[in-house]
């Protein structure tokens, strides 16, 4: 979230990909964990990470996305 540009989203389905050993997006050793929620200030939390590159896809499809929001990425 940037500060004072993007607003919270609340109770949505989020999901981490980290990039692995190679650091590349969308190679064999890319590890996906299982999805997490945000809670009601939007804020999720995934502990015990190895350093490196990871991806945040927030699950559009989910009944508590808000309708009209536009994916900024």
């Amino acid at each position: 979230m940037l500060a004072g540009q993007d607003q919270p989203i609340p109770n949505v389905t989020v999901t981490l990909t980290w990039f692995g050993f190679d650091n590349a997006s969308g190679t064999a050793d890319d590890v996906t964990y299982p999805a997490d929620s945000t809670d009601a200030a939007g804020v999720y939390v995934f502990g015990g990470l190895a350093p490196g590159s990871y991806r945040v896809d927030v699950d559009t499809a989910d009944p508590q996305f808000p309708v009209g929001l536009i994916d900024s990425t």
